[in-house]
């Protein structure tokens, strides 16, 4: 609403006539949200869109995943691309929720991508496995590997489709998407 100029304080979204209108502290929440990560500028009760403010308007995910994809592209075009992981597994049902009578099958498989260190990197793990072969995302269900190993998943959840509409709107807002770099331990 602040993206488009229809809002300038809370007063203006309660009373903006939503059928089911949010409550002032759900507004407030929101907003001090939007002042921690920094997408937002208040000024005697007025609060203005900043420049990052602006970018995650055009970016249609959660605002927390928006702010990571605009902080991993000022760092460099492989962090970004690692990011969009990371940003589309937390996007995603976890996908190592498994039912309870296959538990210790799903187990057995999923350790072979953790790393004890960091659950994001064992997001990027699980991605290197299935997508690193041949990078191209287009194809990635009819690889060899992808058909080897799909019944590996820990669920049926497309990992590839919450990235794909990321990295078009990254490209879109001339943003230089790299490739993800395969986790090495250390």
């Amino acid at each position: 609403m602040l993206s488009i100029g229809v809002a300038h304080t809370a007063q203006d979204i309660t009373d903006f006539g939503f059928v089911d209108p949010p409550d002032m502290r759900s507004v407030t929440d929101g907003f001090n949200e939007l002042a921690e990560l920094g997408a937002i500028r208040r000024k005697r009760g007025d609060i203005r869109l900043t420049g990052i403010g602006r970018r995650l308007a055009r970016i249609p995910i959660d605002v927390r995943l928006g702010r990571m994809i605009i902080q991993a592209s000022r760092i460099s075009p492989r962090t970004l691309a690692s990011v969009l992981v990371i940003v589309a597994f937390l996007s995603l049902q976890d996908p190592r929720e498994r039912p309870e009578e296959k538990a210790d099958e799903a187990d057995r498989l999923h350790n072979r991508y953790a790393d004890p260190s960091s659950d994001f990197l064992t997001m990027l793990n699980i991605w290197d496995a299935f997508f690193q072969a041949d990078g191209d995302l287009s194809n990635f269900a009819s690889t060899p590997q992808m058909q080897k190993r799909v019944h590996e998943l820990p669920t049926n959840a497309p990992v590839e489709r919450p990235l794909q509409p990321t990295a078009v709107v990254c490209k879109r807002h001339t943003v230089d998407l790299g490739r993800p770099l395969p986790h090495q331990p250390a």
